[in-house]
């Protein structure tokens, strides 16, 4: 018997340096000490290579920084069940000074970097030089050649810095391996190159190789100006990335786009844009939603006539996706060559199946214009929006709708004002005369195959040019004349609450009633074209709050503690209930789609929107360490089996002696 305890006794005190072994080898793993590397260019210290960067000798630039830090780098694993690993925080503190282009272009890929200024809250360390003829980056996120397996990601942060330069700041060409990008407090000023953008993320690789959205940027109280890339390169130029810009200030600058987008989710949020002159709008976006929240734009323009939309300028071939958002923003004479004085949205499956609503809330635009073409605010193509507490003055188009051209777009408006528009006439509504356009006068409202009901709307010297929709106008005082002033060509038009309609569409037979969420196009929908006008009447009027069932949350919800919906959010109560979020704030947020990126697991994840509401967008922020609570939970759940087992195989051992 003794001997049997003895055994047993023998067996568990094994079993306990054996787990003991293995978490003291696991936290040596995941606690390696950052290092930090002093880089003066003031100075021409003599040092061998790797031997810099102490405060007694500082590295002379960059290029030796990460010399020296390679040489006492370790490579750190990541989660368990995550086979990717990186190197260990490196700080890289920069002492006053000009820091040189060609002396300083180094390689981020597969790091985790800070850089900052030695001294705090200076503004005195200057990137310079570059030359405006070549392409190569200052900061490269590339494994070269080869393609990276997905195991190596980037996380760099840069903060305090100014740069003067004239070639690509940063390029990121990564397939599989997520890079998260952070810049605060930094200027970028006199950007002069007509060949490359500024910052550039995966433009080198193809659609197809990329996974949704492997990689994130960010721009925080940063400055841009003075910056020319000439019309035919955007100035940024992002593919499969999340971008988000907050408190940034931009002006004086002649550039294809600000941002150019592709297959990316965009917001920015208080910012302040000056004249910026650019070729198709400040955002471009292709197949990307894009989301403005309390910024100022100011004599903007986009002087390509082939594409319009000073501010944003999109086009998707995918239904029940993508989006715009204009937020609590301020729009003053912004100009567009093209269509769409402020926004330009096209989808290109022409169906009546668009469920994907764009918001405009809280916003004031005026003196917008499109001086060639059509949409004075906005030119929509299958694009639903719901208009609510916003103010439209003294826009103008060349063509018709100076304020809105719909075609197949659904339009609800409640609690806005309309005052004039580039119209002779002083009646609310005038139609069309048997589809022709006349050249005479520009409409206020263009419509064609949409429906568009206002609500509690302010219209001063507003008309609409109906063809074949359906226009819904609930004011107690519509101001109309009388019947002839209102011509009608296959609409269907009610004026003021619970009237008769002033003309209607052409009966043919009996049918159900229009969608509640006013997506179905009478040119393209069966249900809607034959409609009764009572039973239109009453479903048209639906609020942006009820209208799309699909649609949990509001644009005006952008914070996570306000709940109010677009069509019962006043002016005074919208402001104050909205506030700004410069971290990981779910905007526009829908239940029924969530689109994530966790930098902390290098892993982008999303869901195809199914429609009505917004893209979920939540982004967590890299850590400086390597271990995580999932790793402690999991390092803890081995502990305890581990231990169990073992505890069950020494009694067995025991017995059976």
């Amino acid at each position: 018997m003794i001997k049997k305890l003895f055994v047993f006794l023998i067996c568990l005190m094994i079993s306990n340096n054996a787990i003991a072994s293995s978490t003291s080898s696991s936290s040596e793993i995941t606690t390696v000490s950052p290092v930090t590397i002093i880089v003066n260019p003031n100075l021409s210290n003599k040092y061998q290579p790797g031997e810099c960067g102490n405060q007694t000798v500082t590295c002379n630039n960059l290029i030796d920084a990460m010399e020296s830090f390679m040489k006492v780098a370790t490579l750190i694993p990541g989660i368990p069940n995550k086979e990717y690993s990186m190197y260990q925080q490196l700080n890289l503190l920069l002492t006053d000074g000009i820091y040189q282009f060609e002396s300083n272009s180094i390689s981020l890929f597969n790091m985790n970097v800070t850089m900052a200024t030695l001294t705090a809250n200076s503004n005195s360390v200057i990137f310079s030089g570059g030359d405006s003829s070549l392409t190569s980056p200052l900061f490269s996120i590339s494994n070269g050649n080869v393609v990276d397996s997905g195991l190596t990601p980037s996380y760099i942060q840069i903060s305090g810095i100014q740069f003067q330069i004239n070639q690509t700041l940063l390029n990121v060409n990564t397939v599989s391996s997520f890079t998260d990008f952070k810049i605060s407090n930094c200027q970028f000023l006199n950007y002069n190159n007509q060949l490359a953008s500024m910052f550039t993320i995966n433009q080198g690789a193809a659609i197809a190789q990329l996974p949704l959205e492997n990689s994130a940027i960010y721009f925080t109280n940063s400055t841009f100006k003075s910056l020319s890339t000439g019309y035919s390169t955007p100035l940024m130029s992002f593919k499969n990335t999340i971008v988000k810009l907050n408190t940034i200030n931009v002006s004086n600058g002649l550039v294809g786009n600000f941002i150019n987008a592709t297959y990316c989710t965009v917001n920015v949020d208080n910012g302040n844009f000056n004249a910026i002159s650019t070729s198709t709008g400040l955002f471009s976006g292709f197949d990307s939603s894009i989301s403005i929240f309390m910024n100022t734009f100011i004599g903007n323009s986009a002087v390509s006539s082939n594409a319009g939309g000073s501010i944003i300028n999109m086009v998707s071939d995918k239904i029940n996706r993508y989006y715009f958002d204009l937020l609590f923003s301020t729009f003053v004479n912004n100009s567009a060559a093209g269509n769409g004085g402020i926004v330009s949205a096209v989808n290109t499956v022409q169906t009546a199946s668009e469920t994907q609503i764009s918001y405009i809330v809280n916003s004031t635009f005026t003196g917008s214009s499109s001086y060639s073409s059509f949409g004075g605010v906005a030119y929509l193509i299958n694009t639903p929006v719901s208009i609510d507490s916003s103010t439209f003055g003294n826009s103008t188009s060349n063509i018709d709708g100076s304020i809105f051209y719909f075609t197949n777009s659904n339009l609800i408006v409640t609690n806005s004002t309309f005052i004039y528009g580039n119209l002779p006439s002083p009646s609310i509504l005038k139609l069309n005369r048997g589809g022709v356009v006349d050249t005479t006068i520009n409409y206020a409202f263009y419509t064609s195959g949409s429906n568009i009901t206002f609500q509690s709307t302010n219209m001063y010297r507003v008309s609409i040019d109906c063809i074949n929709s359906v226009v819904i106008v609930n004011t107690v005082d519509p101001g109309i004349v009388g019947p002839n002033d209102v011509q009608c060509s296959s609409c269907l038009l009610t004026v003021g609450i619970n009237q008769a309609p002033y003309c209607n569409l052409p009966q043919t037979s009996s049918s159900s009633t229009t969608s509640s969420s006013s997506t179905s196009s009478p040119s393209t929908s069966s249900t809607s074209s034959t409609t009764s006008p009572s039973t239109a009447s009453t479903t048209s009027t639906t609020s942006p709050s009820t209208a799309s069932t699909t649609s949990t949350t509001s644009p005006s919800t952008a914070s996570t503690t306000s709940t109010t919906s677009p069509s019962t959010a006043s002016p005074s109560t919208s402001s104050t209930s909205l506030t700004s979020s410069t971290s990981s704030t779910t905007k526009t947020a829908s239940s029924s789609s969530s689109l994530s990126s966790t930098s902390g697991t290098g892993t982008s994840s999303s869901s195809s929107n199914s429609g009505g509401g917004h893209i979920s967008l939540v982004v967590a922020s890299s850590s400086s360490t390597s271990t995580t609570s999932s790793t402690s939970s999991t390092s803890s759940e081995f502990q305890n089996s581990t231990f169990g087992l073992f505890v069950i195989i020494s009694i067995i051992i025991s017995l059976t002696i």
